[in-house]
């Protein structure tokens, strides 16, 4: 399994709080998080909008980009619904945190040696019950921030791990190496939602 080093190396126009200070004391050596086997077709939808690249890298610049985004958004902007029952654009973006945090657990869970039969979720119960629409543009940009800050410090701290690992979620098999990547797709996925049925502005170099 090949490794890389982790230098320095200049971030984002808008660079998440204290993003990875801690982890950039000096060169830290961390794992090349492979590609997924397409073998993990429940999720091959998400896997394939996430583009080329280091994941690692992908999530850190994915991550600054849409939190310097969401700040500079309206609260009417994202107060809105392109149809009726469809979920608000705040709705979105909170369902973008809730969902990072659950794959950050699997993750987890998977990379700790948990088990398998971990549950699915269901998002819709989650965005009813979590009132995103009372948070302002900001707070919703402080939240994915935070969120991905975690998941980065978590991803670039894992010991040598066998990413071939599988556990089965909701009953569908998920190999470790899936999450990552998932997280950059999923993410992209409902950016691209965002743009084109709310017809919101994203940067041109969003991974």
């Amino acid at each position: 399994m090949g490794q890389r080093v982790q230098g320095e190396a200049s971030g984002p126009a808008f660079e998440l709080p204290g993003l990875l200070s801690a982890l950039r004391c000096g060169a830290l050596v961390v794992m090349t998080i492979p590609r997924p086997p397409r073998s993990d077709r429940f999720f091959q939808n998400y896997l394939d909008l996430a583009p080329e690249g280091d994941v690692l890298d992908l999530l850190e610049h994915q991550g600054a980009a849409l939190a310097s985004q969401v700040s500079a958004w309206s609260d009417g902007e994202l107060s809105t619904r392109y149809a009726p029952g469809k979920w608000t654009a705040k709705e979105v973006l909170g369902h973008l945190a809730d969902g990072e945090r659950i794959f950050a657990y699997r993750l987890l869970w998977l990379a700790r040696g948990g088990g398998d039969n971990l549950p699915s979720f269901e998002e819709d119960d989650f965005v009813a019950t979590a009132q995103f629409d009372r948070l302002s543009p900001a707070e919703l940009a402080n939240e994915l921030a935070t969120v991905r800050r975690s998941t980065l410090s978590l991803l670039r701290t894992l010991p040598q791990l066998d990413w071939q690992a599988t556990a089965s979620v909701g009953g569908n098999p998920m190999t470790l190496s899936t999450i990552p990547w998932l997280m950059v797709g999923h993410e992209r996925h409902h950016l691209q939602v965002l743009a084109q049925r709310y017809g919101l502005a994203l940067p041109p170099d969003l991974p």
